[in-house]
């Protein structure tokens, strides 16, 4: 049935920051582990592209960064502010033992990776913030996990989660790319780290593994998700040319300091949506990413935006000193990708850039331990969903370090006393069977178009902003997909991308059916989920976390405790203005213009 069988205490699915993390911590604590990765297990997953390569936020409050000697940070911050800005930030919907957990555990874990010689870069933002590469994240994490006698399976892709006889997380089944070997693991428990689900939409700023393989596993195996509904869209992604295009080096650039924004018409367009307080918090906090999505969505729809879909970044307005400080700040502007970046920008005066999918706020429902519903099934990073709610504007990368340490103590400690589990033998077969059915379908559909028919699905009807009409059709339209039979030409096992798409694209249709389900049962708009048809934001009827099981969705109350929104309906944006004037951070004014 399958090709090989391997065995272990933890199986780790994702080597990205969480799944390195995990890995670390269920070795250190004693287990035998396995990471199996995507691509390469130091060079693959969102990690590598966290803030562009260049320079990715790593957070914890400013005060333990200031005893870490960062000067720059704020020494009067403290977690219980920064516990208070996440849920009001993330408009009430986080669940606390999360948060509490990021927030106590990320001053460990941030001066882990700066004893571990993990370098600053200049771009420092300074408060709650500091600047770190994705690679030099990655490099510290792969020696540590190394040191612990980790056991690596690269370039292998998750095809489902393997059950044991009581309905238990026992295992894996993994497909070897290269060789189109299916690999049977057998484990005590079950780490998920692989990312986001950020091929359900055709414009992205995710690496092109990013299919969600995680989260439709766990719901295929009957695990919970959470918030599935939540999207956060990053604005300033290039659009075009082909060669750049889902580049976020704007975006950096822009969370620096740096570059303005126009339409096509050559018009500073911020101030038809926002206040001039709420446009300096946009342009000096993450919050740019719901505030200018927004925006630039609304320039879209009034015809506003160039032949690529998007608006118009430049530093043209810069002085040559401003220029010369940029390229001191972020000497990799002088090399490979981002020096042929720059130098289009030079010969045109602007890039186009349009608002991307780029993190997503809801997955794998978990608790503090990192464990799933489903025993034996822990997750941690993107691929779960509550810490941030509504909104994510602190730091992934953190959330990664905190919850792959975590997951993977829990793991350890879980395998430790269950032991490792026999994989029931009608489960596998049945993995099997679906892994291999595109090779043996006597006839069908390019894979390759119906994973793009998948994605225009999802991107057309979970976009930035939704309504029931299309989100309903959305629906229909993905179940008609399901009667697609994806058929490569080619029938060889091996290095077969065509396969690839086709497992893949079974995984998008799962996670493009559960965020168009969760996004109807959310009869309003709050934080970056945005509703044209339920403009309001109703702390009545929808302070709940949207849960998915077996297919259906119900709405589960979240504890609000002392950091609680305030009762009634109010308008969306009423509804910005009264969380802005919460947070530590921020200036008062009104919000919408």
């Amino acid at each position: 049935m399958t090709d090989r069988k391997m065995t272990c205490d933890v199986l780790v699915v994702g080597s990205g920051g969480a799944g390195l993390r995990a890995a670390c911590a269920a070795a250190e604590a004693g287990a035998c582990v396995l990471l199996a990765a995507k691509g390469r297990v130091d060079r693959s997953g969102a990690t590598l592209l966290a803030g562009a390569n260049v320079s990715a936020d790593v957070m914890c409050d400013g005060g333990s960064l200031w005893r870490m000697g960062i000067k720059s940070a704020d020494p009067r911050d403290t977690q219980e502010q920064w516990f208070r800005d996440i849920v009001h930030e993330g408009f009430y919907l986080n669940r606390r033992e999360l948060v509490r957990q990021y927030v106590e555990q990320a001053p460990a874990e941030v001066a882990g990776l700066l004893r571990s010689g993990a370098a600053l870069t200049a771009a420092d933002e300074g408060g709650r913030q500091i600047g770190i590469p994705g690679s030099a994240i990655l490099d510290v994490l792969w020696r540590r996990a190394r040191d612990a006698s980790v056991r690596v399976l690269q370039d292998v892709t998750l095809c489902d989660l393997l059950a044991d006889g009581n309905a238990m997380a026992a295992g894996a089944l993994l497909l070897d790319i290269p060789t189109g070997e299916l690999i049977e693991v057998s484990a005590g428990a079950v780490v998920l780290a692989t990312g986001g689900m950020h091929g359900c939409y055709a414009f992205n700023s995710g690496t092109t593994g990013l299919c969600g393989e995680g989260q439709a596993a766990a719901i295929r195996l009957g695990a919970d998700m959470t918030l599935m509904e939540m999207v956060t869209f990053c604005p300033d992604v290039i659009c075009a040319p082909r060669r750049f295009r889902g580049n976020i080096l704007p975006y950096i650039l822009q969370c620096i300091g740096y570059g303005s924004l126009k339409n096509r018409l050559d018009e500073d367009f911020l101030p038809q949506y926002y206040s001039p307080s709420a446009i300096r918090l946009a342009l000096g906090s993450e919050w740019n990413k719901l505030l200018l999505s927004y925006a630039m969505w609304r320039e879209a729809q009034a015809g506003r935006c160039d032949e690529n879909g998007g608006v118009r970044y430049s530093l043209a307005s810069l002085t040559p000193g401003e220029r010369a400080a940029l390229e001191e700040t972020l000497p990799q502007l002088s090399r490979g990708i981002y020096r042929d970046i720059m130098a289009l920008h030079d010969r045109q005066g602007w890039l186009s850039v349009s608002a991307a999918g780029h993190y997503f706020d809801g997955g794998i429902a978990v608790n503090a331990d990192m464990a799933a519903s489903v025993p034996g099934l822990f997750a941690a990073g993107e691929c779960t969903g509550g810490l941030f709610g509504a909104n994510r504007v602190a730091a992934a990368t953190t959330q990664m370090l905190v919850q792959g340490a975590a997951a993977g103590k829990s793991a350890a400690r879980y395998a430790r006393a269950a032991g490792t589990r026999s994989v029931d033998p009608g489960v596998l077969e049945r993995a099997c069977a679906e892994a291999l059915a595109p090779l043996y379908a006597p006839g069908g559909e390019s894979p390759r178009r119906v994973r793009a028919a998948t994605v225009e699905i999802v991107s057309r009807c979970a976009g930035i902003v939704r309504n029931a009409q299309d989100m309903t059709e959305g629906i229909r339209q993905l179940d008609e997909t399901d009667g697609l039979m994806a058929a490569p030409q080619r029938r060889e096992r091996a290095c077969n991308r065509e396969w690839l798409d086709a497992l893949e694209t079974r995984s998008l249709r799962i996670c493009g059916r559960a965020i168009l389900q969760s996004s109807l049962a959310r009869c309003e708009s709050r934080g970056v989920f945005i509703r044209s048809d339920c403009p309001m934001t109703d702390n009545d009827r929808f302070l709940c976390e949207t849960r998915l099981h077996s297919g259906g969705v119900v709405l589960q109350p979240v504890e609000q405790g002392r950091t609680s929104a305030e009762p009634g309906r109010t308008d969306y944006f009423e509804e910005l203005e009264r969380v802005f004037a919460r947070l530590s951070y921020a200036e008062g004014g009104a919000v919408h213009e």
